[in-house]
């Protein structure tokens, strides 16, 4: 009897090892999404309002930091929606090329409208897929606070940005949207939107 209510203790501690274990690693994984959210988006502002700093240095850093953290190649992939699949291998390499130098001169635009607004990480979410949501606000000196979300995915061992949400609006789905609308004007013609990043570019650097 004494051996019976033994062994039942150790099959129920194993028992809640076992269900502890997969909330802890959770937990882990949750917490490691956060930090990587802070960390590269507190390099991003700090280069980005640091005024010793020309231009041409930030996009470079902008660059280097959007290939380090975010999943370029499935972001653009995304970008370009059903057309993707329209799009000829020959032409594959420019589009991603164009889609990133889009990227950064476009954004970079908007470095000057930083005004050394606090930035929190809040919170995470564990998605089924395995991706994590990391959530957190950007808290200007006046106004309201904007809220915005961190779809986080492991990539090849390494955790990858693929979509930021601003206030509940999707970067990425907005791009598609802004792109298929590009290529529908020009009766479905994929190189229209190629033509159409790269006078984009080129007006940015203007």
């Amino acid at each position: 009897m004494k051996n019976t209510k033994t062994m039942r203790s150790i099959f129920l501690t194993l028992f809640s090892l076992l269900m502890v274990l997969p909330v802890f690693a959770s937990a882990q994984a949750s917490q490691k999404a956060e930090n990587f959210v802070e960390n590269r988006v507190q390099e991003t502002l700090n280069f980005v309002g640091d005024s010793s700093i020309s231009m041409t240095e930030k996009k470079a850093k902008f660059e280097k930091m959007l290939n380090a953290s975010f999943d370029m190649k499935t972001v653009a992939r995304f970008a370009l929606g059903r057309f993707w699949r329209k799009l000829p291998k020959s032409d594959q390499a420019r589009y991603y090329d164009l889609f990133e130098n889009y990227i950064v001169n476009v954004y970079a635009q908007r470095f000057d409208e930083y005004s050394g607004q606090k930035f929190d990480v809040t919170g995470s979410r564990a998605e089924q897929n395995g991706d994590f949501i990391v959530f957190s606000e950007l808290r200007p000196d006046k106004g309201a606070n904007v809220f915005v979300d961190w779809r986080i995915r492991e990539k090849g061992g390494q955790l990858k940005v693929i979509d930021v949400i601003v206030e509940g609006i999707s970067m990425s789905v907005t791009q598609r949207s802004d792109f298929a609308s590009v290529i529908q004007r020009n009766g479905g013609d994929i190189s229209a939107l190629l033509d159409f990043l790269d006078k984009q570019i080129v007006a940015s650097k203007n």
